[in-house]
This record gives C-alpha cells, sequence and structure tokens, in this order.
C-alpha cells in the first residue's frame, strides 16, 4: 500500500475503490506490486498488480499534466492479469500485448468480456440503441494500433529490444510473436468493422485500389 499512499488523496481513493469494486475486499486486504511503466508519457501516476486471495488485476493511475497540478485525471484498468474466476476485464488489452503483459492468446476471450460488460452497462443506463453500433465503435478502434505495425518494423533489427518502461530488455522472438498475433486479432475487428459501417450508414471504406 505504500505506493498507492504517495499518491494525492483523491487518487489514493480512486484506486481503492477500484479494488473494492472489482475484488469485492477492502484495500488493506490487497497486495499492491508496483509495476514497471513509462516514466516519459506524462499521463501514467502508476501501475500495480493488485492481489486478494486467487483473484488478481492490473490497475492504472492516469494524471494530469503537470500545469494542472498533477492530480487523477480519471481513472483506467488494465486487463493484464484479470481473474481466473470472473473478474470482468475494462479493455480488451492490445496495449497489454504489445508490452508484454498479456498473451494475445487471451484477447478473444477478454474482448468478448468486455464488449458484453459494455453492452450491459449501456442498456442498465437506459440506452435502447442499436448494438451494431457499439460493436462498430470497437472494432474500428483496431485503426488506432496502424502506427505502430512500421515502428515495429523498422527496429526489427535493432540489437536492443527495451523492454516496457525502458527497464530491462524484451525477448526479441516472444516480443513480434505475441504482437505478430494481437495484429492478426486486430485485422478481423478491422474487418468485422468494414463490414458493419455501411449496414450502419457510413459510406464504404476505401479498397485501396
Amino acid at each position: 500500500m505504500r505506493e498507492v499512499d504517495q499518491l494525492d488523496a483523491e487518487g489514493g481513493d480512486i484506486l481503492r475503490a477500484e479494488v473494492r469494486e472489482i475484488l469485492g475486499a477492502r484495500a488493506d486486504r490487497a497486495v499492491f506490486e508496483a509495476l514497471v511503466h513509462n516514466l516519459k508519457n506524462g499521463v501514467t501516476g502508476g501501475v500495480w498488480r493488485v492481489t486478494v486471495g486467487d483473484r488478481s488485476l492490473v490497475l492504472k493511475a492516469l494524471t494530469r499534466g503537470k500545469d494542472t497540478g498533477g492530480s487523477p485525471a480519471g481513472r483506467g484498468r488494465s486487463p493484464a492479469i484479470p481473474s481466473t474466476h470472473g473478474t470482468h476485464a475494462a479493455a480488451p488489452g492490445p496495449g497489454a500485448v504489445w508490452d508484454l503483459f498479456l498473451l494475445a492468446a487471451r484477447l478473444p476471450e477478454l474482448a468478448a468480456a468486455a464488449y458484453e460488460a459494455h453492452v450491459h452497462g449501456l442498456r442498465e443506463s437506459g440506452w435502447r440503441g442499436d448494438e451494431r453500433l457499439v460493436r462498430l465503435g470497437m472494432c474500428a478502434s483496431a485503426l488506432k494500433y496502424d502506427w505502430l505495425a512500421p515502428l515495429m518494423l523498422a527496429r526489427a533489427d535493432e540489437a536492443r529490444q527495451p523492454a516496457y518502461g525502458g527497464r530491462g530488455e524484451a525477448p526479441v522472438e516472444r516480443r513480434y510473436r505475441e504482437r505478430g498475433l494481437g495484429f492478426a486479432f486486430l485485422a478481423g475487428w478491422a474487418a468485422e468493422a468494414r463490414e458493419l459501417a455501411p449496414l450502419l450508414g457510413s459510406p464504404p471504406a476505401p479498397t485501396g485500389r
């Protein structure tokens, strides 16, 4: 708990509330393990693996920029280590695959859980729209990673492959295997988005020909 206590009052309260909400336990019963994160990105206040019994997940604290005082701008959950007993993932987790926190083989499972939970939350809040719009938004988010493929290829022959946060080195074979599988998963999302978009009134995607 020491690392969490170093956050300001709002940030610490947010993380403790996350533990109660997701793992159903008081924060003082949880084990917090600080994980390496990129200290240069300016938005991550800390990343922790949180364990209560045999259930665990990863929590990320987001911060505002220094010009706004560094107080938390929101809260984020990464499904890098979701519970084996049904803890809901808040996102499908491609970013966790790129950083080798999560095996790409788990993406379909986590994506399905995230989608179902998102739709359930929308319905509970009173939304009665076309569920295909939700699916389109999720699948179209594959586009946010299009910059990473050429960057990966450009750096493939570099002698040093830094691990997440710049500390240590990542196993080259594992990094490119997992990222390749992650991109294959996202290609499926992109194909689904191309099919859904015209059905929901968007213009057809360009063919590239």
